[in-house]
């Protein structure tokens, strides 16, 4: 997928128009610069004023409108591009504009439209035909289609209060499968060996939405024994500014003997240098206690395209079949490309289930990512 930084240096970036005062020029540059440089906020800032003394410059609108769209604000950016055009309806760097907008936006009936306009009057014009490529390319993504594909094996020792030790496996395999240009769906079996076996299913619909993506997702264990009977959840990341997301998370879980709801919400930082902070904060509701609170801090090295690294600690309420303990823990991974499509995980982690258990853990996985269909 194409980046939202991306999209708005490709909309900015004129293909032709008319000289202004140099002033002006020079405020317009730098905004693109700041665009080009992640700088979503402080393009913004230079377009707005200059607007307050232009509001009826086209190309003004039509940079805005890129920089709305890098932010993910697709329905701001419907709306100063439509401006933009209703001042200039004949400029084709405004019509293709407002046709990769439509196009983000998934409507690509409407895009080819405008795309066809474009056509009749300068079938030639530059961008027209890789407008004309996304176009197709979108078209193809809207069929079903297997996205992606991951497994994971994970090898513990527990060690319990009497000093009895017992070696559990996990293994999990996802497919990934999109429906759409924005809505995918992911089918997962977790099948957890310890003195007993559990095998839990679940199914997680996504959908994107404009700066963000929601989710609902069930899971189901039959004849469970330490998991959960059955769960459901729903959740939202948004984005609030151009570094910070912020993220929300419900789910309800139903275990032998008691069910609880657990309500989560934190927030994603880009620390600048491929460096990601992550602060989530866990409340629980019901486990034979009222109300317990709990959270955990997440550090990622993500280079893009490159070997990354994370570091996370963690102490919060923690539910099994025999009730709610307090689990404290760290863990630390690798996270490395292999190719455009696969990538290789292995993860150290040990935690403490008060009263209970310690556990020790190594798990090393894959996952695969098909590519667009043609």
């Amino acid at each position: 997928m194409i980046s939202r930084l991306t999209i708005g240096v490709l909309l900015i970036a004129p293909t032709a128009f008319p000289l202004q005062a140099q002033t002006i020029e020079e405020q317009k540059a730098t905004a693109q610069n700041a665009l080009r440089d992640g700088a979503i906020d402080d393009a913004l800032f230079i377009l707005g004023d200059l607007l307050r003394e232009n509001p009826e410059d086209a190309d003004l609108l039509r940079r805005l409108a890129a920089v709305q769209a890098a932010n993910g604000d697709f329905a701001a950016a419907q709306r100063t591009i439509d401006k933009a055009h209703a001042l200039a309806p004949g400029d084709h760097d405004i019509e293709l504009a407002r046709g990769n907008i439509l196009l983000w936006q998934g409507k690509v009936a409407e895009a080819e439209t405008q795309g066809r306009i474009i056509a009749s009057a300068a079938p030639d014009y530059p961008g027209l035909n890789a407008f004309r490529t996304a176009i197709a390319r979108r078209r193809a993504q809207s069929r079903v289609r297997v996205s992606s594909a991951s497994a994971a094996q994970s090898v513990s020792r527990a060690t319990f209060r009497r000093g009895d030790q017992q070696n559990w496996l996990t293994s999990e395999a996802a497919l990934g499968v999109s429906l759409g240009p924005v809505t995918s769906a992911t089918v997962e079996v977790n099948r957890e060996e310890r003195l007993a076996t559990d095998t839990r299913l679940s199914l997680r619909l996504d959908r994107r939405i404009a700066g963000g993506n929601v989710y609902i997702a069930a899971s189901a264990t039959p004849e469970s024994d330490f998991r959960e009977r059955w769960s459901i959840s729903t959740g939202i990341e948004k984005r609030i500014s151009a570094s910070t997301d912020l993220l929300l998370d419900a789910r309800y879980a139903s275990y032998r003997g008691s069910d609880v709801g657990v309500v989560q919400a934190g927030v994603r930082q880009l620390l600048g240098g491929d460096f990601i902070g992550t602060v989530r904060t866990i409340n629980l509701f019901g486990g034979g206690d009222d109300y317990r609170i709990g959270g955990t801090v997440r550090l990622d090295y993500a280079p893009p395209g490159k070997t990354g690294y994370f570091v996370s600690v963690a102490s919060y309420p923690d539910v099994e079949a025999d009730g709610t303990r307090q689990l404290r823990g760290i863990a630390t991974g690798i996270i490395a490309p292999v190719g455009e499509r696969l990538t290789v995980r292995a993860t150290a982690e040990y935690e403490e289930r008060r009263d209970s258990y310690s556990r020790k853990a190594a798990i090393i996985g894959i996952s695969w990512r098909f590519g667009e269909a043609q």
